[in-house]
């Protein structure tokens, strides 16, 4: 086992990764659950703070705290080295790409995303930390802010507006210019760990994008190596 501290300053104990925690993996995966990660993320986290975690404190982990301690899980299990290909989206092009991450080279920001606005109306509006709780009701009730209802956003934040918890009655009072900045605010980069990868094709140059931890070298790198 080993002890990391995450960028919010918690202790956290891990371990890494055996083919248990695999199979619940596999079982999340299939049932195509947005926290297919979470069981796993839970087994392998023998303490936080000095305390056994339950699964109500790994989704209630700021997103950066997270995915800081996937990283670490990650490298205990299989080391710093994440391989990941891609075919290039191009039509013309579809070249297969192949590249290397090493999670030592990804930058931690500062944690943000939590804090408080005053209104226009000089009430005050307070949106805790994000975390992967938020995420997950935000996928519940809408899955993307696609429909362009944003107080779904707000809701599944949990705003407070003054001394009160918001509903969508008290955000559809709320002026433009307010929930404009209460957008800017809630959608800001939360901090932590970086881990988006933007890398050229190399025979044509049309950018991938995608993340570290979404590449399936992150956590299966000789099965990734058979996909073509």
């Amino acid at each position: 086992m080993k002890t990391i501290q995450l960028p919010s300053g918690l202790e956290a104990e891990i371990t890494h990764i055996t083919g248990k925690e695999e199979e619940l993996i596999r079982q999340a995966s299939n049932q195509k659950r947005p926290d297919w990660l979470e069981p796993a993320i839970l087994a392998c986290t023998k303490s936080l703070n000095g305390a056994q975690p339950t699964y109500s404190d790994i989704i209630g982990l700021h997103v950066g705290d997270r995915l800081q301690l996937l990283l670490a899980i990650r490298q205990e299990s299989l080391g710093d080295t994440v391989p990941c290909n891609f075919t290039c989206e191009n039509v013309e092009c579809k070249a297969r790409n192949h590249f290397e991450i090493n999670i030592n080279d990804v930058e931690n920001k500062p944690l943000a995303g939590f804090g408080e606005l005053t209104l226009s109306d000089e009430r005050t509006a307070v949106y805790g930390k994000p975390t992967f709780r938020y995420q997950l009701e935000l996928f519940k009730s809408s899955k993307k802010v696609e429909d362009g209802d944003i107080n779904k956003l707000f809701l599944a934040r949990g705003i407070h507006i003054g001394e009160k918890a918001a509903t969508t009655e008290l955000l559809n009072e709320l002026a433009l210019r307010d929930r404009e900045m209460l957008f800017e605010a809630v959608t800001a980069d939360p901090g932590g760990p970086d881990t988006k990868i933007e890398i050229p094709c190399a025979q044509c140059g049309t950018v991938f994008k995608g993340r570290v931890e979404q590449q399936l070298g992150f956590l299966f790198p000789k099965r990734a190596a058979l996909v073509v």
